[in-house]
């Protein structure tokens, strides 16, 4: 499957993770995703909607990501941070919702000029969001 664009499971549960995605996936929508990371491959690049609900990262990695519109970890319950997005300069939606143990999200969240739509909603942890922007 290495042509593969578009990548959506909604309930399929499997026993381990992937040991490679497509780079060429522009589409990843993988709710409770069984790895803490992504494989280490995969790059990324190509990606303009990244949902991962309920996933068990710790932290998103970053900087490889510069064609994303959409990121979504909407009940993500280990995600302790948000790294810079600054190289994600077509971000128009990040979405934590219920993300409960965030507590760090960079700065350059501020500096998105496409951004419409910052979902926090019950991130009760959440510490460095005000202090990085202002």
């Amino acid at each position: 499957m290495k042509r593969l664009r578009v990548f959506i499971n909604h309930n399929a549960r499997f026993s381990g993770g992937p040991k490679c995605l497509s780079n060429e996936l522009r589409v990843l929508d993988w709710a409770h995703y069984p790895l803490q990371s992504l494989p280490s491959n995969f790059s990324g690049n190509k990606l303009v909607v990244f949902r991962m609900h309920n996933n068990p990262f710790k932290e998103m990695g970053g900087g490889r990501f510069q064609n994303m519109t959409i990121i979504d970890f909407s009940g993500s319950k280990f995600l302790t941070k948000i790294p810079d997005l600054s190289r994600s300069p077509n971000l128009k939606e990040v979405v934590l919702k219920s993300c409960t143990n965030l507590v760090e999200v960079h700065h350059s969240v501020g500096f998105l000029d496409k951004l419409v739509t910052l979902n926090c909603w019950i991130v009760l942890n959440l510490r460095a969001f005000q202090k990085a922007l202002s």
